[in-house]
């Protein structure tokens, strides 16, 4: 979800706002294609966010880094 209101508001960015071809029924293929590709990179782990976020939790959810307050 968040991959594609990543990509739907860089895709208006590069838009012309004055273009007169603008056609409703084109934006919801283009909506639906952003939906499909989001969720197959999502899916796929592509982007890999989840592994970094794991990556550096894991640690502390198993136990292996104690969280001591740093000495002064």
């Amino acid at each position: 979800m968040l991959l594609q209101t990543l990509w739907k508001s860089m895709k208006e960015t590069f838009s012309d706002p004055e273009d007169k071809s603008f056609d409703p029924t084109l934006e919801n293929f283009d909506d639906l294609g952003m939906q499909a590709f989001s969720g197959a990179v999502g899916n796929s782990g592509a982007l890999g966010i989840k592994n970094m976020i794991l990556k550096h939790l894991e640690p502390l959810l198993t136990g292996e880094n104690n969280l001591k307050p740093a000495s002064r």
